[in-house]
């Protein structure tokens, strides 16, 4: 069984287990614990929370917005909400994506509709990214996330490191709002965890259980206890023995690696001055697309300049080698940078980086090349750019 299948046999059944008396209760009528993923890149992550997450409201009767999904960038919001999507299809599950990219009232009219008796949801399921998603929460009548069931933070880390966290404090605050109207939601109210009373065990709790999910999930508990978690569950290297942690936590990793690659990926480092590479396809990327982006047929990825940050390292090569497959990652380093390069991998856990030492002469046939595809590069940008002046004028 490949990484991708692993995520998924270990995650999606603990999942379901926490959801095993319905959404509306936890198991054994007890709060269900959050559940934190660390995985490697192309591991399956994404759909180890579609599968359980579709599966538990299937039997949904009343719409609500019962599980949200944040996301750090717009496109990673894109392609979560297109196998949301595959995976709802004839269920009558709804989805609803809210990134900007649609005006705000065409956003608004997409989540909830105004009736006689009142707003009513038009999705199960939101996909956002935090900026538009705070603003819905504050400006959208009738937008109402006192019924959410599911908090899911993909890249968590990012996420955490954006700061991030108002967001993440209005959504809960907006989870535990009060509502006045009478009604099912008076049924299944939900207060603010803390210990079981007699007061509490009047109503049925509805819990609010948040998933982590990132390929370099941080554990530094400072961080961590911004999220407020419930007693966590750790999954990480998932097809490792599985270990309990000093404090209880729940963890299947080997604590000394760090992070993990994908089994199918080779890393290389170039001992170089300078490079060059003019391929048959290549895509030039900024960072920007080096998280979460499942771009189809990668076989290679060329670091121009060494990472700084190992985080940084690991997104950027994680986008070859996905689902099982194998890549090569190239890291075009200098050598004043080898050391300090080499250095950051093994304190990762990441060793056995294959040197290749490039030799300057042999290069000097592709400067030519080179130097007239920088051209071309920046002809295309200055019309991307145009384009994008046109189209803010229209």
């Amino acid at each position: 069984m490949n990484e991708k299948g692993l995520v998924q046999a270990e995650v999606i059944p603990a999942i379901l287990q926490s959801a095993s008396n319905g959404y509306l209760l936890g198991q054994g009528g007890y709060r269900p614990r959050d559940i934190c993923v660390s995985a490697p890149t192309g591991s399956g992550k994404t759909l180890a929370f579609v599968i359980p997450i579709v599966q538990v409201l299937l039997d949904r009767v009343v719409c609500q917005v019962r599980a949200l999904v944040v996301l750090p960038t717009k496109e990673l919001a894109q392609q979560v909400s297109k196998v949301f999507n595959v995976y709802t299809d004839g269920t009558g599950l709804k989805v609803v994506l809210i990134t900007g990219q649609k005006s705000f009232a065409k956003e608004q009219e997409m989540l909830v509709h105004k009736k006689v008796t009142g707003y009513c949801s038009l999705a199960d399921i939101v996909v956002a990214t935090p900026g538009r998603l705070t603003d819905h929460i504050s400006q959208t009548p009738g937008f109402n996330l006192t019924q959410l069931r599911f908090l899911i933070i993909d890249e968590a880390d990012r996420m955490i490191d954006d700061m991030h966290q108002n967001c993440l404090n209005q959504i809960v605050k907006a989870a535990f709002r009060v509502e006045n109207d009478s009604g099912s939601s008076m049924l299944f109210q939900r207060t603010k965890p803390g210990p079981i009373t007699a007061a509490t065990s009047c109503y049925p709790q509805i819990p609010l259980q948040k998933l982590l999910f990132s390929a370099t999930l941080t554990q530094d508990p400072e961080k961590l206890q911004q999220l407020d978690l419930f007693q966590p569950r750790l999954f990480t290297s998932v097809y490792s023995e599985k270990k309990t942690l000093g404090d209880g936590t729940e963890t299947d990793q080997d604590t000394n690696k760090k992070y993990t690659l994908p089994e199918g990926l080779s890393c290389k480092r170039c001992d170089l001055k300078m490079t060059f590479y003019t391929f048959k396809n290549r895509l030039i990327s900024t960072d920007a697309t080096a998280r979460g982006i499942d771009i189809k047929a990668v076989n290679y990825v060329i670091n121009y300049d060494a990472p700084q940050f190992i985080r940084t390292y690991i997104h950027r090569v994680g986008r070859t080698a996905r689902a099982g497959k194998v890549g090569v990652a190239f890291s075009l380093v200098l050598r004043i940078q080898e050391r300090r390069f080499l250095r950051m991998l093994k304190d990762a856990g990441i060793q056995d980086i294959k040197k290749h030492p490039v030799k300057g002469n042999s290069l000097k046939p592709l400067v030519q090349r080179y130097e007239e595809a920088l051209c071309n590069l920046e002809k295309t940008i200055k019309v991307m750019e145009m384009g994008k002046e046109i189209a803010n004028h229209d």
